[in-house]
């Protein structure tokens, strides 16, 4: 429940029902925008946009979501809280434009890069994760070799099978594990006050505009966390795709090559340039040293 004082205002957590002026919250209708915490005068979406273009749009700690005894605690937030999520400085972030149909309507609010789309504290931990992908990989062949696997030094990507191409392949499943946490910490992820989770990026084929947003603990066994990634990634190699024969990936011209010759093709869709599938990938891809194979 949002307190007004002193010309300003602060978030407290109270349970039970809430008050019935509560029931609509700020918005003053889906066309007209917003009404204002401490003046009660409507903001439009056009003034919201030019502010966001400005880079004055910014984000207040509503509240925290904790573990108890029998369910979620929720919490109201102090300074110290806000201060150690706002005073973290990312070393790495995404420059890459958003484009095409991905920006939907982003770009209105002056989000125009990929980075802009996440906290710092996010932007730490992804990086800090697609690091420890390269690091991780070399652990693994060293492990490879130690178990028997030979040391010949050919990757992936010239189909080894040794150390080297075993340990790549390892950090390529480790590199999508990441791509599937980027996708459950960024600002868009909203929550679900029935589930009482995060809920993912994409809920649609895009990156709409979010006025709230929930921020997932990665290191922790709750909701939006990392270990829940690798272990969905886990159940769809070991039950969905365990592989039966060795297969080949290839890039052809459709109109010149003889691979598909009698043989039954399945294709998606042709959805043209309806759906950005291209510009939305850049939001999951990692950083571009940590998946060298």
């Amino acid at each position: 429940e949002p307190v007004i004082e002193n010309g300003g205002y602060r978030f407290t957590v109270k349970a039970g029902a809430p008050p019935e002026s509560a029931s609509k919250g700020t918005t003053a209708g889906k066309r007209k925008g917003f009404t204002c915490l401490v003046s009660g005068v409507p903001v439009t979406y056009d003034f919201i946009r030019s502010e966001g273009q400005a880079g004055r749009i910014g984000s207040r700690l509503v509240a925290i979501v904790a573990e108890g005894d029998r369910g979620r605690v929720y919490l109201t937030p102090s300074t110290e809280h806000e201060s150690v999520a706002q005073n973290v400085n990312p070393e790495w972030t995404p420059k890459i434009n958003l484009e095409g149909k991905c920006r939907v309507n982003v770009s209105l609010y002056g989000i125009n890069t990929f980075g802009e789309l996440f906290t710092d504290r996010q932007l730490v931990a992804l990086t800090t994760f697609s690091d420890l992908v390269g690091e991780a990989r070399e652990r693994i062949r060293l492990d490879a070799v130690a178990a028997g696997l030979s040391d010949d030094g050919v990757p992936l990507r010239d189909s080894g099978t040794e150390a080297t191409g075993y340990a790549e392949a390892v950090g390529v499943y480790l590199a999508l594990c990441v791509s599937r946490q980027t996708n459950r910490s960024a600002t868009i992820n909203v929550w679900n006050s029935g589930g009482e989770k995060i809920e993912q990026v994409f809920a649609r084929q895009a990156i709409p505009m979010t006025w709230d947003f929930a921020e997932s603990n990665p290191l922790s066994n709750s909701t939006g966390n990392f270990f829940g990634q690798v272990e969905y990634l886990e159940k769809v190699l070991r039950i969905s795709l365990s592989a039966k024969t060795m297969c080949v990936s290839l890039q052809l011209d459709a109109q010149a090559q003889a691979k598909s010759l009698e043989k039954l093709i399945s294709t998606d869709p042709p959805y043209y340039d309806n759906i950005g599938y291209a510009d939305l990938s850049d939001f999951v891809t990692t950083k571009p040293d940590c998946c060298q194979g």
